[in-house]
């Protein structure tokens, strides 16, 4: 087992420090943390893959850092461009696809998926607020933050340009995202007993930034145990990699 010192919650200093270290310190932090998590986990971990720009990145370092044994796990939701999907299959070394399905192990689609919990508005934060507010039994303090915020300020409110849509006549959710991505995926560390890399990054706003900043590359322990080795790197640094390293994407 690594020691984690490095991987606890990181001050202001220590993350911007981090984003903004020269690029071949940045490569040589981010190729350690990969090789940190392979080795924790005796070689039982995957990667989230979408055949995304970050993903393409995140992939080949792996590639060139642990070898072709790691699976690049594909969640094909139907959603996906065509270009993506067949981009998404021609990866390198081990690749598996796995789909969205309901609890009886059956396909499920987008539109059951809309049908059954409503549409996913505007933003992951914003539909999750707005569903709250209309479905749940909120205790009063918690419902006056959502739409006003409290005594620390107004970042967690529901933004008042879109109040409106607790009105709407149909049903609004966050619900999307878990049962088209999240839940696939769930299922797969259930069944193999992997644990994931994803290729977030930094720039990809500002809840993920708050939580790398939180845990830091390697996560070992709580509800979401992960690692995340661009979780630092900036929106700049992933099309020098590609260029650098004449990288095909799709």
């Amino acid at each position: 087992m690594y020691i984690q010192e490095d991987d606890l919650k990181l001050n202001s200093w220590q993350f911007c420090q981090r984003k903004y270290l020269p690029w071949e310190t940045k490569l040589k932090l981010t190729r350690v943390r990969i090789r940190e998590w392979y080795e924790n986990w005796d070689g039982q971990v995957y990667q989230s893959y979408s055949g995304g720009l970050d993903s393409t990145v995140l992939l080949h370092l792996i590639r060139s850092e642990i070898g072709e044994s790691v699976p690049a796990v594909f969640s094909n939701t139907g959603l996906e461009f065509p270009e993506i999907v067949n981009f998404a299959r021609k990866a390198s070394g081990a690749y598996e696809e796995i789909e969205p399905c309901d609890r009886k192990g059956k396909r499920i689609t987008f539109r059951q998926v809309i049908l059954l919990y409503g549409y996913p508005l505007i933003s992951k934060e914003t539909a999750e607020k707005i569903y709250k507010l209309r479905n749940y039994n909120l205790s009063e303090r918690y419902r006056n933050y959502l739409l006003n915020g409290d005594e620390r300020g107004k970042l967690g409110k529901l933004p008042d340009k879109w109040r409106f849509l607790l009105e709407a006549p149909f049903q609004i959710s966050n619900r999307c995202c878990d049962v088209m991505k999240k839940t696939p995926f769930k299922r797969y560390v259930k069944k193999t007993g992997r644990v994931p890399f994803i290729a977030t990054t930094q720039d990809e706003g500002f809840r993920r930034e708050r939580q790398y900043a939180h845990t830091g590359c390697n996560v070992y322990d709580g509800n979401t145990v992960k690692s995340q080795p661009l979780g630092f790197w900036t929106k700049q640094d992933v099309p020098r990699y590609v260029i650098e390293n004449d990288l095909e994407i799709c």
